[in-house]
């Protein structure tokens, strides 16, 4: 089994541009032909090292062979995808397998790893900006064929696309259903980056209203988020936000409590004195990162939460308590205007 580029290069998988053109440079010159005459060990290394650079040194070629694996690169001659799985595959239970990597307006301007399918970016699409693939066939780049060349392409389609809150943050494979042929569903499955929020748009070329001469117009998937039981996302940013119900005594004393996050249970101190709608911050326990994208925050909002049954003595108590600390804090709530 040939090795990792990564490997080869002698980098991290987050390693920089810079950093995998610095570690190309180095290597090549060290194991460059004219440096080693007659040496075919060194030969041999220096053509993996210029393998392994075309891939990583190529930002769309790497973002695929970090989504699929040496595989992509190798088994199909550096084509860009494994058999079995290039676009208008056919993935499991018969769902088509929209196997492309994308990203964001800055990082993503384009494929050419594979034949069949291009990219192209316009603005408005949020995290997807806009994915364009052809389906079955296609010339280079998706080009239409000639009988269709001069069909009239219908306009684009829009749908709304109802998405899992835990597959929009996380990220990772989803499956759903798009209007098909003679308007019957379609099942198709994407790989979602950690992230997608209400309101992205995803485009499918080809994939749309069908025209007069058998051309296909463009679907437009408008993603909506749907809600979770516990967690938000304050701005729809990478922070997530939870509510943490305390007592009245886990306020005024502090407590350690566990709190939920996308990893299970974690751990937290409530400081003594803590105020109801007070935020505590769990650093990194947001949305995960992605790419150049850090993750994000998980943010603790206090709820102190009193009993409903409380007898005479309790409220005697709570009279004792705000005599004893007297406090206004709604000083200066109400100006005018």
């Amino acid at each position: 089994m040939a090795a990792d580029y990564y490997q080869i290069l002698g980098v991290d998988r987050t390693a920089t541009a810079d950093q995998i053109k610095k570690a190309y440079r180095t290597l090549a010159k060290k194991y460059h032909p004219d440096s080693n005459p007659n040496d075919k060990t060194a030969e041999a290394k220096f053509k993996e090292i210029q393998a392994a650079y075309d891939v990583l040194g190529d930002s769309e070629k790497r973002a695929v062979y970090d989504r699929i694996g040496h595989e992509a690169y190798v088994a199909t001659g550096g084509q860009g995808f494994p058999a079995g799985s290039w676009v208008g595959g056919r993935g499991p239970r018969g769902a088509e397998t929209v196997n492309i990597d994308f990203d964001f307006r800055d990082l993503f301007q384009g494929a050419n790893g594979a034949r069949g399918w291009k990219s192209s970016v316009v603005g408005g699409g949020g995290i997807f900006e806009e994915l364009f693939s052809s389906f079955k066939g296609g010339g280079r780049g998706g080009a239409a064929t000639a009988s269709h060349r001069h069909a009239t392409k219908p306009a684009d389609q829009e749908i709304h696309l109802k998405l899992p809150f835990l597959v929009a943050v996380r990220g990772g494979p989803h499956t759903f259903e798009v209007p098909g042929p003679g308007g019957f569903p379609e099942p198709m499955r994407f790989d979602f980056p950690p992230g997608a929020k209400t309101g992205d748009k995803l485009r499918l070329k080809g994939k749309g209203v069908q025209a007069h001469g058998g051309v296909r117009g463009d679907l437009v998937l408008i993603l909506e988020v749907e809600p979770h039981p516990q967690f938000t996302r304050p701005g729809d940013g990478r922070d997530l936000q939870v509510e943490a119900p305390i007592t009245f005594g886990e306020a005024v004393n502090g407590t350690r409590i566990d709190v939920p996050t996308l990893d299970g249970p974690k751990p937290l101190t409530i400081p003594p004195g803590v105020s109801s709608g007070q935020k505590l911050r769990i650093k990194g326990k947001g949305v995960p990162a992605w790419r150049d994208r850090p993750a994000g925050d998980l943010l603790v909002a206090v709820k102190i939460v009193l009993p409903k049954n409380l007898d005479d003595r309790a409220r005697e108590l709570a009279r004792e308590f705000d005599e004893r600390y007297p406090l206004n804090p709604r000083e200066g709530w109400i100006t005018s205007a």
